[in-house]
């Protein structure tokens, strides 16, 4: 199982780039969104996956999940609002190719 780019792009023009990395034991992996002192900025969040190594979306109070196709689950702390609105957007790429993700009410599209 590979580590899965990423790239965060803020408001503000800056960004960050990273990998986001296996946790073996639990098939689980985390990008908290979280800003200083606590408090969530709009990002734009682009991960190096096809959308064939993506399966199910899913919303747990502000946490956005991916399932991976290899077993594997994402967790995006930080990604929706306490109404389900989403902070930030999430872009997959591969290929040359960037989508945009669409989210209706919390739920992938």
């Amino acid at each position: 199982m590979q580590a899965i780019k990423f790239v965060v792009r803020r408001s503000a023009g800056d960004f960050e780039r990273g990998l986001v990395l296996n946790q073996v034991d639990t098939g689980q992996i985390s990008l908290n969104l979280a800003g200083t002192a606590g408090s969530v900025v709009p990002q734009d969040i682009s991960l190096h996956l096809a959308r064939h190594q993506i399966t199910h979306y899913g919303r747990d109070g502000s946490s956005l999940w991916i399932t991976l196709a290899d077993g594997r689950s994402l967790e995006i702390e930080n990604f929706f609002s306490g109404q389900g609105t989403a902070h930030s957007r999430l872009f997959v790429s591969s290929d040359g190719q960037i989508s945009e993700v669409v989210f209706d009410n919390g739920a992938g599209k």
